[in-house]
């Protein structure tokens, strides 16, 4: 930073020695000097008169004599001071050359001072635009990138048209309890349901891009679900809500199952209640991360906060129409080469699952689903953890040395 009021040092000494002339020309023009030597002898004859008596009789020749004395000297001053003023030559004096180079210093000065001060008045713009660029994007709306903005958008669009579906349902129930049900009553609601479903894919597809863009800027998962484990937040459906399904059945064990239909197809939805969210967020984690053919598949995650007294989580997953291996076998009668082929399936499975170091724990008829395409799924290995508990365990390869190490001797 250049403080623009410091002068070059040359040029301040020029200026300095031009004022020192300048004023001694003018004191040397003005002839002060003769002026007061004049003004003294003056001064001192008049005083002499008052105090001469010439024209009386006491009057002496000493006092006649000095005061004719003063009156001489008067009269020199005054021919000295004219005699000054006859030959002084004022422009011949005049010091040209030290007052135009202090005149020449005084602009070089004001000139550095005006690039200073022009410098200065650049950077204050840069930075007023610099600061209303800031200003601009500490404004919410102009600060997002058009990805959050969309998912944004996606968002309202799903609640305006679950507001949407709520309202034609609640116009359909009315109706039927007048048994004034129309078949425009039905396409509406139809209508709506299938609106909605749009509206969450393209929820989904924004929330998707959204999650590209936060590899770069870790920010922007303050616009998705807050508490939402990162793992699972491609699985994650914002808007959807269990009521979006039609259930088909419940079946009630260690966890609430529903069979439930959205969109024609069937899925298995499993139940946590809001104290239990710790074990939906693991359940999910472990299924999403052992992903494998012959594992049962996670497709999404959600929560419903429909009810304002309570919240639930839900582990969506395919419906496995043959159902477990046992019933499958007792209801199909397959042939021998399908049975093998789905146990060694389900052997892939667990040595799958085995390479990411769990342990199944509880492998049983009832763990392996059989889907309509006769391919198995391993289920039950994400629960609490011991034997018979459907749970399971991780992998302890030091545990695992050590009794190799009994067993073989």
């Amino acid at each position: 930073w250049e403080d623009p009021t410091a002068a070059p040092p040359a040029a301040s000494y020029r200026a300095f020695d031009a004022l020192a002339a300048f004023e001694a020309w003018e004191a040397q023009c003005s002839g002060a000097a003769a002026a007061a030597a004049t003004d003294a002898a003056l001064d001192a004859a008049q005083d002499a008169l008052r105090q001469t008596p010439c024209l009386t009789p006491e009057a002496t020749h000493e006092a006649v004599s000095a005061l004719m004395q003063r009156l001489e000297q008067a009269d020199a001053a005054l021919t000295a001071e004219e005699r000054l003023h006859e030959d002084f030559d004022a422009l011949a004096l005049f010091p040209v050359s030290v007052v135009l180079q202090g005149a020449m210093g005084e602009l070089t000065w004001h000139r550095h001072e005006m690039d200073s001060l022009q410098r200065v008045l650049q950077a204050l713009r840069r930075w007023e635009g610099e600061a209303q660029g800031l200003e601009k994007n500490m404004e919410v709306e102009s600060a997002r990138d058009p990805r959050v903005n969309k998912f944004c958008d996606s968002k309202a669009d799903c609640k305006r048209l679950r507001k949407a579906l709520r309202k034609a349902q609640r116009n359909l129930e009315d109706k039927e309890d007048d048994d004034d049900v129309e078949e425009e009553d039905v396409a509406a609601v139809r209508a709506a349901k299938q609106n909605l479903q749009n509206a969450e894919k393209e929820s989904h597809a924004a929330l998707e891009a959204l999650l590209e863009l936060e590899s770069d800027f870790p920010e922007v998962v303050r616009w998705l679900t807050e508490g939402i484990p990162h793992v699972l937040l491609p699985k994650w459906r914002a808007e959807r809500l269990l009521s979006d399904f039609e259930i088909q059945d419940t079946i009630r064990c260690h966890n609430v199952v529903h069979r439930a239909q959205l969109d024609g197809r069937t899925y298995a939805l499993k139940e946590f209640s809001h104290g239990n969210r710790k074990t939906w967020e693991r359940e999910a984690a472990r299924l999403l991360r052992a992903a494998h053919p012959h594992v049962v598949e996670l497709l999404a995650v959600f929560e419903d906060r429909s009810d304002k007294y309570t919240t639930k989580f839900y582990i969506q997953m395919p419906w496995y129409q043959m159902g477990a291996l046992d019933t499958w076998v007792q209801n199909e009668q397959p042939d021998a080469r399908s049975v093998r082929r789905v146990l060694a399936q389900t052997c892939e499975a667990v040595d799958h699952l085995h390479s990411l170091g769990i342990i199944h724990c509880d492998i049983k008829p009832s763990n392996v689903l059989v889907g309509a395409d006769g391919r198995a799924r391993l289920f039950g290995f994400f629960g609490g953890g011991g034997r018979g508990t459907g749970g399971c365990r991780r992998f302890n390869w030091h545990f695992f040395s050590d009794r190799r190490r009994t067993f073989l001797g």
